[in-house]
C-alpha cells in the first residue's frame, strides 16, 4: 500500500522521495536542483535491512555498503542501530572510517545515524572510551535512559 493510498485526502501531495530539492548547507531553501546519486546503508552489522526496505520503499537508489569501493557511488550514507564497538571495529579494520570521513570533508557525502549510528558519527562520547568518525558535532551518551 503506497502513502497516499493510506491516505483519505487523494489530493495532498505525495511525500518527498530522494529526488527532491537540495538544501545547501548555509540555507534551509535551496536551488532547485535534484539529487543524482544513490543512498549507503552501513551493512557491517546491525539494522541495515530496514533501511534498505525503507529507501526501496520511498523510491529511493539504495545499497548496501560493506568496504571503501561501495561509497564511490553514494551520494548518502546511513549508518544504522547496531553494536557501536563492534562497528567500530569493523570500521577501522575495513578501511571505511577513513574512507567516510574524507568522503564527508570534501562535501560528497551526507552522513545520517540512529541509533548506535549517531554515536559511530558523534565527536565525543560522555561515558564510553568509544570509537567515534566525529562528524556530528555533539555530545552523546551510551545506554543512557
Amino acid at each position: 500500500m503506497s502513502i497516499r493510498e493510506n491516505n483519505p485526502d487523494k489530493s495532498a501531495p505525495r511525500p518527498a522521495s530522494c529526488a527532491t530539492e537540495a538544501i545547501p548547507k548555509t540555507r534551509l531553501a535551496g536551488p532547485k536542483t535534484r539529487l543524482a546519486g544513490t543512498i549507503g546503508v552501513l551493512a557491517l552489522q546491525g539494522g541495515f535491512g530496514l533501511h534498505l526496505k525503507t529507501l526501496e520503499q520511498l523510491g529511493c537508489g539504495s545499497r548496501e555498503v560493506r568496504n571503501p569501493g561501495d561509497l564511490e557511488s553514494v551520494t548518502g550514507l546511513i549508518i544504522p542501530g547496531g553494536e557501536s564497538t563492534t562497528v567500530g571495529k569493523l570500521l577501522v579494520s575495513s578501511g571505511l572510517d577513513k574512507a567516510i570521513i574524507a568522503r564527508h570533508a570534501s562535501g560528497g557525502l551526507a552522513v545520517f545515524g540512529t541509533c548506535m549510528g549517531a554515536i559511530i558519527i558523534a565527536k565525543r562520547i560522555e561515558n564510553a572510551d568509544q570509537f567515534t568518525l566525529g562528524l556530528l558535532d555533539a555530545t552523546l551518551r551510551r545506554n543512557s535512559y
